[in-house]
């Protein structure tokens, strides 16, 4: 978020330091979870393999059916298009058990080959079939996934998106969608394909729900990032459908809209300059205001969140669009990991420029914002925690005076005991820049008090003696710059420029002090 510092008053060795802290706050908190799946298998709704029949082969509805696959395959390659069909329905309903399908069995067998060339029959009923047993093939591991891929699945299922039977259709795209779900470099030869543009194609066209439902899926996992983002114009064709599709009526599109945008803004501001050109920001707020379902509202929070770790004009765009009135209702009535998501976001928000935090205390959010300190679960606490040193970092000292109260001084001291050293060095940062703040508002023998009431010192000389320098020395040039008879030095610790060289005395502003 370098951009957003330009506008900062005091720059030099504080935007420094606001560059590191803000690098790091972001990489820690920024990390996707992966609750929503990649992959899916497509199980049979009705019919049981226990009832499975193939009457010339006289197969029994025994659990020793797998004994009969030497007769399956020899089905499957028979010249009788009853028995292939049939030896296909068979497979695909011995696939879609819920639990240890034997996908590595048929892959020895040597019958993933067959059944890709079944996808290029006449008949839309085996190409269904087929490549219904390809897709839970594909929903398999990667070396299971690979196998497919190997045996020319890709190619015939792009090529059948144009088949005139919609079940053969979507039943094509769930299997890209298990390809593209695979890792990154299934998911880059795809859109190396170009089934993306065919992909946005269908979603424009398509009056069936259920196969939209399944596209939009399969658009997420193709934007999904997996160890690497996939390319940026590969993706481009897909943002204005998205838009469109983050409004749909049914939650598992919208949801999907949503994972897939959030992925894509999870990266640089060209990236998400391209979501906010698309018009994406209005119909996200949107949601935040009237979904109720957490399927849809996480995803749309991380679009804002990631929008947000923009430049200060894309965040104001967020912010004009009515995004912090909309936070501030899921603060309200929101579950904790909704609240979770809301704190991430006004974090970002914090993170820029003063009339960006201002926003965020005319609208009330600092109340909720400090409650969370003390009333939320682990996760929330250390979200809130990130929020206010952002908060710390960028506001005027008036505008920092919101904190100036015991128990927000105390839950804050209170964070200090968790052992994440990224985050104890922002705290006793955030902690130097309420004392600055105190100090020019001539309030600092009251904050200084309040400090003292919450055992702040008593914390901060346990943390002259921590194993990491950053951190030992923080604690020290507090003590020494504030409570001189705590420090165990005569001196203020010397700081360390960023190109390693050492400056000796007590610094012009705590927020001097590196990373």
């Amino acid at each position: 978020m370098t951009e957003r510092l330009s506008a900062y008053k005091n720059r030099g060795k504080r935007e420094e330091y606001m560059k590191r802290m803000k690098a790091e706050a972001v990489e820690l908190r920024k990390a996707k979870k992966d609750e929503h799946l990649t992959k899916r298998r497509n199980l049979h709704d009705h019919d049981e393999v226990d009832d499975l029949e193939l009457d010339d082969l006289a197969f029994e509805a025994t659990d020793d059916v797998l004994d009969k696959l030497p007769d399956i395959v020899s089905a499957l390659y028979s010249e009788d298009p009853e028995r292939i069909f049939e030896a296909t329905r068979i497979s695909r309903k011995i696939l879609s058990r819920k639990t240890s399908p034997p996908i590595d069995t048929f892959i020895n067998a040597n019958t993933i080959p067959r059944f890709v060339q079944l996808l290029y029959a006449e008949s839309p009923a085996l190409q269904f079939e087929a490549a219904w047993v390809l897709t839970n093939v594909a929903s398999g591991n990667e070396s299971q996934t690979r196998a497919a891929l190997e045996a020319g699945i890709s190619d015939a299922f792009v090529r059948l998106l144009d088949s005139s039977s919609p079940e053969v259709v979507e039943q094509v795209l769930w299997g890209l969608s298990n390809i593209a779900g695979t890792g990154a470099e299934y998911r880059d030869l795809l859109l190396q394909m170009g089934l993306l543009p065919v992909l946005v194609k269908l979603v424009e066209s398509t009056n069936s729900r259920s196969l939209l439902a399944t596209a939009a899926w399969c658009v997420s996992n193709l934007c999904r990032k997996m160890g690497s983002l996939p390319e940026y114009k590969a993706l481009l064709p897909a943002i204005p459908v998205l838009t469109k599709l983050v409004q749909h009526d049914m939650v598992a599109v919208a949801s999907d809209a949503c994972w897939a945008l959030s992925y894509f803004t999870d990266g640089s501001n060209e990236r998400i300059e391209a979501v906010c050109r698309a018009g994406a920001v209005p119909p996200i707020i949107k949601l935040l205001r009237n979904c109720t379902d957490p399927s849809v509202l996480i995803p749309a929070l991380r679009v804002i969140g990631n929008i947000v770790t923009g430049d200060d004009r894309q965040t104001q765009m967020v912010i004009d669009a009515g995004a912090l009135s909309a936070l501030k209702n899921r603060f309200e009535v929101g579950a904790e990991a909704t609240k979770k998501e809301v704190i991430w976001a006004l974090s970002n928000v914090l993170a820029g420029n003063v009339v960006q935090i201002e926003a965020v205390l005319n609208e009330g959010l600092m109340e909720p914002l400090i409650r969370m300190l003390s009333v939320g679960d682990y996760k929330t606490q250390l979200e809130a925690t990130w929020a206010i040193c952002n908060f710390t970092c960028g506001g005027t000292p008036v505008q920092i005076s919101q904190l100036f109260e015991y128990d927000t001084i105390a839950s804050l001291c209170h964070m200090l005991e968790f052992v994440d050293a990224r985050l104890i060095k922002a705290i006793l940062d955030a902690f130097g820049n309420i004392l600055r703040a105190a100090q020019s508002l001539d309030s600092l023998p009251d904050v200084m008090n309040l400090l003292d009431e919450a055992g702040f010192v008593d914390r901060v000389e346990m943390l002259q003696m921590h194993e990491l320098e950053e951190i030992y020395k923080r604690a020290a040039n507090l003590l020494g710059l504030y409570w001189n008879d705590c420090s165990d030095d005569d001196e203020v610790i010397d700081d360390i420029n960023p190109d390693g060289s050492r400056r000796f005395g007590i610094p012009e502003s705590f927020s001097d002090i590196v990373m």
